[in-house]
């Protein structure tokens, strides 16, 4: 089901303790997955939101080639509508799932599971700048 693919929507929001303030998105997509984990709970979330943005801006980049105009008409969107508020620990359980199941829908109307995986799903695969 599409909604276990998406991990970086519902991934618990904590402090920001990692011991620094913000990662890129190379520096976290560089790190082992269960420190990702960790670094992504406990950065800002403005830094949340941006390293989402990346990850499916990359994915979609990478892929641009193979998609139809749906197919990135919607990942465009969705990179619109990705906002630190979605990350915030003050959003009420609700209005996140409310969220993330329009997300979902909005994607599994043109996308495969294997392709929402690889873009936003959970443990989604680290895009060099190389590989866009």
């Amino acid at each position: 089901m599409k909604t276990f693919f998406l991990v970086f929507l519902l991934i618990s929001v904590a402090g920001n303790v990692y011991g620094q303030s913000r990662l890129t998105y190379d520096e976290y997509g560089q790190l082992p997955r269960k420190e990702q984990v960790a670094a992504f709970n406990e950065i800002s979330p403005e830094n949340r939101a941006e390293i989402v943005k990346q990850q499916i801006a990359r994915w979609l980049d990478k892929n641009r080639e193979a998609l139809s105009d749906d197919q990135i008409g919607v990942l465009e969107t969705a990179i619109k509508k990705i906002q630190p508020s979605l990350y915030d620990e003050k959003l009420d359980a609700t209005t996140r799932q409310k969220v993330v199941s329009e997300f979902l829908s909005d994607l599994g109307a043109v996308l495969s599971n294997e392709q929402i995986a690889g873009c936003c799903g959970a443990g989604a695969p680290y895009i060099s700048p190389e590989e866009k």
